[in-house]
């Protein structure tokens, strides 16, 4: 019986730290984006706010995957299932890295034509849209791929 009871509260504690994790993350990606914009504002080009557009989603599910980890950290009684939760929330965040590399690269390709439309420069852009889902593509998989790699299955017969 103790040991449904260890399991009750066990799960207990893992959705009370979800739900705080999650609001937490929130709060904070507020935060984060409310300073962002300040700056973004008092730049001439739309660069940045194309990056910060594109940030934002992958963002804020980063802080509060940050916030849920942060909050695991603080409960000895976690055990093995910490070690889980460690590996996993670092997969998740190389994967949420190497997608907000690839939506960065995809928006600073899209404000650099813009820019350079809007100052008539005479250039070739016809490769930036090619350039662009190459990065869309490859930079995610890579990026799962690491993921996956951290959390122990092997994808050496892949490639």
């Amino acid at each position: 019986m103790a040991g449904l009871f260890d399991m009750l509260i066990l799960i207990a504690e893992i959705i009370g730290i979800g739900i705080v994790g999650f609001f937490l993350g929130k709060i904070v990606h507020r935060i984060v984006v409310s300073i962002s914009r300040r700056i973004v504002k008092r730049t001439e080009t739309t660069i940045d706010d194309y990056i910060l557009e594109a940030v934002q989603k992958p963002l804020e599910i980063a802080t509060i995957i940050v916030c849920f980890f942060i909050l695991s950290e603080f409960f000895d009684n976690l055990g093995t299932i910490s070690s889980m939760i460690s590996k996993y929330i670092l997969s998740i965040l190389i994967v949420l890295a190497f997608y907000l590399v690839s939506e960065i690269i995809g928006r600073f390709l899209k404000g650099y034509v813009a820019d350079a439309e809007k100052k008539k420069l005479s250039m070739d852009f016809s490769l930036l849209p090619f350039i662009r889902q190459i990065s869309r593509v490859f930079i995610p998989l890579l990026g799962i791929a690491i993921g996956l790699s951290i959390v122990g299955i092997d994808l050496t017969g892949l490639f």
